[in-house]
């Protein structure tokens, strides 16, 4: 689906250090934790970027990411909010077009191709800035943020993540339901939301 005003970054610079191994690799539904958001992202949009950053070489060797697709964050050390800084940086050169960027991490395993359908036809749909995903506890991604945001975006440090932006300008953020959305692999306890 080419929709040359969005943009998908999927976040896969972690180190995994819990888990004691790359998260991204993970076996899940005949591939891997990785492969299965670009498969959902790809639903969606086909102006996707990965942020590769720790294990970079490994995930590229052990998956079918072209080298079009993929950024390597040299400050991935830095946290989450360094890997979108760069994505939305990278996003804003090569797709010079693009008005809105949905943001997916890697370790959500519960997020479908109905998910993301959902998520953007709510945006497109409203009025608002941003359109996020409600946990039942918390807010979070996936969510998509309008052109306006790409500046707050690209400035977020540290382990600084969406959240941040989202709870900032929460008067402009509408939600969709998304119950399993808190369900995120980061322990070998978490492995069993993988079966």
């Amino acid at each position: 689906m080419i929709d040359p005003e969005l943009a998908v970054l999927i976040l896969a610079a972690g180190e995994s250090k819990r888990l004691g191994k790359p998260k991204q690799l993970l076996p899940y539904q005949q591939s891997t934790l990785l492969e299965h958001s670009i498969s959902c992202a790809k639903s969606v949009c086909d102006n996707t970027i990965v942020v590769l950053g720790a294990n970079a070489d490994r995930i590229k060797e052990k998956t079918n990411l072209s080298e079009d697709q993929i950024v390597i964050n040299p400050n991935w050390k830095k946290g989450i909010g360094s890997s979108i800084a760069f994505g939305i940086q990278s996003i804003v050169k090569k797709f010079s077009s693009c008005k809105q960027v949905m943001i997916l991490l890697t370790d959500q395993p519960k997020i479908s191709n109905e998910l993301l359908g959902k998520l953007l036809v709510s945006h497109q749909n409203g009025n608002s800035s941003i359109t996020a995903c409600d946990y039942g506890v918390t807010i979070g991604v996936p969510a998509v943020f309008d052109q306006s945001l790409f500046p707050s975006l690209a400035e977020l440090k540290n382990d600084q993540g969406a959240k941040a932006i989202i709870k900032l300008h929460i008067s402009q953020t509408s939600l969709i339901n998304f119950p399993e959305g808190h369900i995120d692999i980061d322990t070998e306890g978490d492995l069993k939301f993988l079966g």
